[in-house]
């Protein structure tokens, strides 16, 4: 099986020449649970969407629990929690709780992605959004001043903390989140067979429950999804 993802630290990321990171890890667990032989790609999110999608690959991993993505992906069970979240100044007194906040805001978010589109889905013409090529790209103009006195960056939650880390930034904080957000792995409707998905999925599942995922998200510094409610 042929795998593609994104360069989406600190999700998925090349070391040492390989795709690494906890998706890699758990997509490997699952694949040498089934005896199969899997191989991973890293390619610009766009590029890796359109592949998976019209079945090049046989997935896509990690892909954001959504009605759209089910559409084009059998998706596994929930992998981990996370949320599309808002970082500001440190002397900003903004706290996102509603939607009103954002009125008069302009936000720099990375897109066309799932991100940019759940902001424009709640925005109402109210809040000025900058589609930016990059996450930190749009991190930078903040701190810049570039986007205005009354400025957010809106940015996957771990993503936006691990660039913080990353950048050495520290006058920016997390001021909330507007959407929480599941990640799953994807499997491509056009490449694989539904029976295929559910012995990938059952495989996950096992991991799952074995406690293997949770050892895996844990050692890169993040927590599993939660059970769903019965």
């Amino acid at each position: 099986m042929l795998w593609v993802t994104e360069p989406f630290h600190p999700y998925s990321y090349k070391e040492n020449g390989k795709v690494a990171g906890p998706f890699a890890d758990i997509v490997q667990a699952a694949c040498d649970r089934l005896k199969v032989e899997c191989t991973m790609e890293i390619f610009p999110w766009r590029r890796a969407l359109r592949m998976a999608e019209e079945g090049q690959v046989s997935g896509l991993f990690g892909v954001a629990k959504t009605p759209e993505r089910e559409k084009a992906f059998y998706l596994s069970e929930p992998i981990l929690d996370t949320a599309y979240s808002f970082f500001a100044p440190v002397s900003s007194q903004f706290s996102y709780q509603r939607v009103e906040d954002l009125n008069g805001y302009t936000v720099g978010v990375y897109g066309p992605s799932a991100t940019s589109k759940a902001l424009e889905n709640v925005a109402q013409g109210k809040t000025n959004i900058v589609i930016e090529v990059a996450n930190l790209t749009a991190i930078k103009k903040l701190i810049g001043g570039r986007y205005g006195d009354k400025a957010l960056v809106l940015v996957n939650r771990e993503v936006g903390l691990s660039l913080l880390k990353e950048e050495k930034i520290t006058n920016l904080k997390l001021v909330g989140d507007l959407q929480k957000i599941q990640f799953t792995i994807g499997l491509s409707r056009k490449k694989v067979s539904e029976q295929q998905a559910i012995q990938f999925n059952n495989a996950v599942k096992a991991l799952i429950k074995e406690g293997k995922v949770k050892a895996i998200l844990e050692k890169h510094g993040m927590r599993p999804a939660k059970p769903a409610r019965q």
